[in-house]
């Protein structure tokens, strides 16, 4: 499930049906209707959501699985392909995934000149359906370069993290929220305004423990190799260096894109810098002894 549609079409899903679930059992049956007939608008979302390609589409072929893990592990410098197989080898432990496959960050038909985004990201895809059950370690490009495997080292430690049993626990209660609690919220609230209030605090509460998860990834991957490599990665990502990176979307999907500026998923950079420089003071020789190996 895509980002777009977990944080914003499932819970304007959830409320939505909620509402009309209110409607019809107070016997307001046209009202009941007009909401079911809303539903189709989290669709309409979802569909322009899949042909934004704001997520990586170009999934290897299961028939060419080992061609593709040869060709691209051909590139990789091997020092960075250490770090990687470990990382790797974690991921199949803690999701007993048949294996783990490395792939590119990249988005399908976004090319620009300048900076890109992607190039700078990683993510893990648990059990790929289409991939029989395979996992993917996605790393974008300028993460596979020598001269970055401090960063590299950061960030692998970051989506580890998300990977663990612990995390993914937190991931399942979040979700569920999602669905039930907006379900419910819609359900109990006596009238729309009370309902989009509800809606809006739920939506604000989940926000905020999403931002604490992202800062305890981010405090693992400070406590194992430093604030410096942390530092250095999020001054990549400041959203002024990825200008033509936004401009090379069509005009409509960076409106869409409007909705994770409202409710950003991740904390803002300047948050992570404090809290992780915040983590650096308060155990300066793990992460000393973890900079000098």
């Amino acid at each position: 499930m895509g980002v777009a549609s977990l944080h914003y079409v499932l819970p304007l899903s959830s409320l939505l049906a909620g509402v009309a679930m209110r409607r019809l059992l107070i016997g307001e049956v046209p009202a009941a209707l007009a909401m079911f007939a809303a539903l189709s608008l989290p669709r309409v979302v979802t569909w322009l959501g899949h042909h934004a390609a704001r997520t990586p589409k170009r999934l290897p072929d299961p028939g060419s699985i080992q061609g593709h893990q040869d060709a691209l592990r051909a590139t990789i410098p091997p020092p960075v392909l250490r770090v990687l197989d470990e990382a790797a080898m974690v991921v199949q432990r803690q999701t007993r995934a048949e294996s783990v496959l490395l792939h590119d960050m990249r988005l399908a038909d976004h090319c620009h000149d300048g900076p890109c985004k992607p190039h700078w990201s990683a993510g893990v895809m648990l059990c790929v359906p289409n991939l029989a059950g395979h996992s993917l370690l996605l790393i974008g490009r300028a993460l596979r370069e020598q001269e970055t495997i401090g960063i590299l080292r950061f960030v692998v430690a970051h989506e580890l993290h998300h990977a663990a049993l612990g995390m993914r626990r937190i991931d399942l209660l979040m979700l569920t929220a999602q669905t039930i609690g907006f379900l419910l919220v819609g359900f109990l609230a006596p009238t729309l305004t009370i309902a989009a209030v509800g809606a809006a605090s739920l939506r604000l509460m989940l926000t905020l423990c999403s931002w604490v998860v992202e800062l305890a990834c981010d405090k693992v991957g400070v406590e194992a190799h430093g604030a410096e490599q942390a530092e250095a990665y999020f001054t990549m990502l400041s959203r002024g260096r990825y200008r033509s990176c936004a401009r090379a979307w069509p005009w409509w999907q960076r409106a869409c894109s409007i909705l994770t500026w409202l409710q950003p998923t991740h904390p803002p950079v300047w948050l992570r810098i404090w809290y992780c420089r915040r983590v650096q003071r308060g155990a300066p020789g793990r992460a000393t002894t973890s900079r000098a190996r």
